[in-house]
Formats: structure tokens, sequence, C-alpha cells
């Protein structure tokens, strides 16, 4: 079945220093490279072996062009961005090199914002049972605390 199991986790703010409830996505265990080649190669003449090696030299030339700066753009899957975060520094000469560390940001296609947005949604009520939840969009928003029928606002 495709759904996001989700479940509703204590939370802390620290801006209203109260506790609340959030929403967060249980994964269902994670997916192999090797795994994906062998299904995307599924009723073509591609081997597994062939795709999975092309990935691994996609993947580094990515790697390569996000070192040298560039914004690499995947196509139907997205964007790649090199970006760094840093410490607070008071001054210019405070912030050196050490306080700061390099990252990837990653934006979405619209194709892969719509399919997660559109993602059917399955509160998880205990260990292995769970409930069905309407809609598929939700996912958030301004009370953290659980309604009478458990759903967040």
């Amino acid at each position: 079945m495709e759904a996001l199991r989700i479940n509703k986790a204590k939370s802390y703010n620290p801006k209203t220093k109260q506790y609340g409830y959030t929403v967060r996505v249980n994964a269902n265990g994670k997916i192999s490279a090797e795994k994906i080649s062998e299904e995307a190669c599924e009723n073509t003449t591609l081997h597994p072996d062939e795709a999975l090696l092309a990935n691994k030299l996609f993947i580094k030339k990515i790697a390569k062009y996000l070192r040298e700066g560039y914004i690499v753009e995947l196509g139907e899957i997205g964007t790649l961005q090199p970006g760094c975060t840093s410490k607070w520094a008071a001054t210019k000469e405070e912030l050196t090199k050490e306080l700061v560390k390099p990252r990837v940001n990653y934006n979405p296609s619209d194709e892969v914002e719509a399919a997660i947005k559109g993602a059917k949604l399955n509160w998880i009520k205990d260990e292995d049972e769970e409930e069905e939840n309407q809609g598929g969009t939700q996912g958030g928003g301004t009370n953290p605390n659980p309604n009478d029928n458990g759903e967040l606002g």
C-alpha cells in the first residue's frame, strides 16, 4: 500500500517554551540503489548492473560539480545547490572558515513535490496498527495539539 505512516510526537517549542505535538513520518525502511536499479530495468534490455554503474558514475559527476560551485539540475528530480551554514559571529573577523560547514540544498521539482503532497497518510496508533486518514496534503499547521478526534489542527 502506498501511504506515509505518520505519528504524533511530543515536541518542545523553544519560542513558546511549551510542549506540544508535531507530526513525524515513520520510514518503512531504506531502499538501496541496487534495488531501484533492478526495478527500473524491468521490461527493458538494460541490465541492473549497468544501471547501477551508470548511477554511481552520475553521482561522482554530481559531487564534482557541486564541489566546483555549480547548481546541478536533475530534471524531474529537482536541483542540488551547494550551500553552507555557519555559527553566528559578531564581527567579520570572528567569522572564520572553521565556523563554516558546507552542505547541499535540495529543491524538488514540481513532479516530486506533487508526488509527496498527494501521498496518502495513515496514523500509527500502536506499533503495528494503522488508521487511514482522509486527505493527503495535511502535515503541520499552527495548532500542535490534537483535537478530540486525535487530529492535528
